[in-house]
């Protein structure tokens, strides 16, 4: 544990001699003038702005972009926002929400006004697809060229006599309105009627109806990662209840580990956060003996392999294209294959009784972890496996625990 927490300063560290990177772009004015300079404060996120700071060139006072005096930005090699002043959808998309409020029980609009900036997922020279996110709602917007944004509109309604959500996709026939020629010629009717509203969903469906994929604003997409780790395990042990006569300490033993993993960064906030499903394979074998005077009696707790399953969520505390500190937790079920428990009885006459009892095949699993990945493929790192009961004994309760240092490499 001491090794983790030695871990764990090193963010500290990073954090102080990390520099903050510069993001640069423009803002068109509403007088039409463009004016250049660093967004100290963006971080992809993950809500669309209404208010946003910027630092011109040559000037040392930040200044705030509202929808009343940017009509746009952009950040350079990220993204593009659009001013917007108007009224959007507010009913539910929710379906816990919609069955659990009656107000959404008939048709009618719940409009809103709102003055925000809007995203830009993916435009050509013919139109632009954009997104509003304000922790309310998603919505889903258009504007062709001259044209004032409009929405592509979406609700749910529940109906009350067949206790049901009814998708309201009217979304659908707008686009199938704006571009039906140009989904005819694309066979991308099939494709409309599932098109979700999603924005991932969007940005594929209007990539592929878009005559030229080279005017599309690309999406950055924070793809998966196959992880392989290897490395050793530091495995300890220890016993609680009724120990009459029996080790109550036990030596450390090492094992080789080897696991496999899948990093699932999520796609805002420059893939900070991640999810990172992982098998770990392993093995123990820990012993301790206890001396009465006239007898010598010693207990080893060892696996077959042990098979560890398990669901880890985590965030890039230092988060750069050269150098990452992570930390996640996670839980996974514990799978041990011929683990047992040897006990063995020898009397100071030389007579050995020995005695075999299963551990448990089945059992939980807690774990945390921390460490650096370099130019973002290696990866050092340390994992602490909680104490876990690896058996159902009723007089003692044996609890089997690792400390496991390796190299990971991500495969991308």
């Amino acid at each position: 544990m001491k090794t983790i927490l030695i871990f764990c300063s090193l963010f500290f560290f990073l954090q102080l001699n990390a520099q903050r990177k510069s993001f640069y772009g423009y803002f068109i004015a509403v007088s039409g003038d463009s004016i250049k300079g660093i967004f100290p404060n963006y971080t992809q996120w993950n809500r669309t702005p209404s208010k946003v700071q910027f630092l011109p060139d040559s000037q040392s006072n930040k200044i705030s972009l509202i929808p009343t005096n940017c009509l746009k930005f952009l950040v350079e090699d990220y993204e593009e926002y659009v001013a917007f002043t108007g009224t959007r959808l507010a009913n539910s998309i929710d379906d816990d929400l919609v069955m659990d409020n009656q107000m959404f029980w008939t048709a009618d609009d719940e409009d809103s006004t709102v003055s925000t900036f809007l995203r830009v997922i993916i435009k050509s020279t013919s139109c632009e697809i954009l997104v509003l996110n304000d922790g309310i709602r998603t919505n889903f917007f258009y504007r062709m060229p001259g044209q004032a944004i409009q929405e592509f509109r979406f609700k749910k309604k529940f109906i009350n006599e067949t206790r049901t959500v009814v998708y309201m996709d009217e979304y659908k026939d707008q686009i199938k309105k704006l571009f039906g020629h140009e989904i005819a010629n694309k066979n991308l009717g099939k494709e409309l009627e599932n098109l979700a509203y999603r924005e991932e969903s969007f940005y594929d469906f209007f990539k592929k109806l878009f005559s030229n994929p080279l005017e599309v604003q690309q999406l950055k997409k924070k793809t998966g990662s196959l992880n392989i780790n290897a490395g050793i395990s530091l495995n300890t042990f220890s016993v609680n209840g009724d120990l009459y006569a029996r080790a109550r300490n036990f030596a450390n033993s090492i094992s080789p580990f080897v696991a496999i993993g899948y990093l699932m960064p999520f796609k805002r906030n420059f893939g900070r956060s991640f999810l990172y499903p992982q098998l770990r394979i392993y093995s123990f074998e820990n012993s301790g003996t206890a001396n009465t005077g006239t007898s010598e009696r010693t207990s080893t707790f060892k696996s077959g392999v042990i098979l560890l399953p398990e669901l880890n969520g985590g965030v890039n505390i230092v988060n750069q294209k050269s150098i990452q500190f992570f930390v996640y937790a996670g839980i996974g079920i514990m799978v041990m294959i011929d683990g047992k428990e040897v006990y063995e009885n020898k009397s100071s006459s030389g007579y050995l009784y020995t005695n075999e009892t299963e551990l448990s095949k089945l059992t939980g699993s807690t774990n945390f972890s921390t460490g650096l990945r370099f130019k973002s493929k290696f990866s050092v790192f340390i994992t602490y496996v909680l104490p876990t009961s690896v058996s159902n004994y009723q007089n003692y309760t044996p609890k089997h625990s690792s400390m496991q240092f390796g190299l990971c490499y991500r495969f991308r």
